[in-house]
């Protein structure tokens, strides 16, 4: 997903749970029509939150995998473990940086995702007593 659509994708959910915070829940139609888009927008923002997933588990795996090949080369060449494990995680420490920034979306993104979900179930909720409600009153 590309920066702008992520930015409007979340523009999208931001106003949906302002608006929801602010509003009478005891309005069925909009609470329906709130759910109904951040469902939507939930499917199309788990994608988002995969990609981010997937980035940062390839950068973590490519920074394991430089590390290992570090402590081999420098125990190789007659360094001890411990000694040979430090020089290592210093030769790869830019790839640790750029790790830590697909971390921090991914974990962003993961909260944002979470958020749009206790929404969800939260209008969800509210959607149910009004039903109750309805049918308690007999219309």
């Amino acid at each position: 997903m590309k920066d702008e659509q992520l930015v409007k994708l979340v523009e999208g959910i931001t106003g949906v749970i302002q608006w929801y915070s602010t509003a009478n829940s005891d309005n069925g139609d909009f609470l329906a029509s709130a759910k109904r888009k951040l469902l939507g927008y939930s499917f199309t923002f788990s994608g988002a939150v995969g990609d981010a997933l997937d980035s940062y588990n390839k950068a973590y795996a490519h920074r394991k995998s430089e590390t290992a090949k570090k402590t081999l080369e420098y125990v190789s060449n007659g360094d001890a473990q411990f000694k040979a494990s430090m020089k290592a995680e210093i030769d790869v420490k830019d790839m640790r940086l750029v790790e830590s920034g697909y971390e921090s979306i991914y974990r962003r993104l993961k909260g944002q995702q979470d958020s749009i979900n206790n929404t969800i179930a939260s209008i969800m909720q509210d959607l149910k007593r009004l039903e109750n409600e309805f049918k308690q009153t007999g219309n």
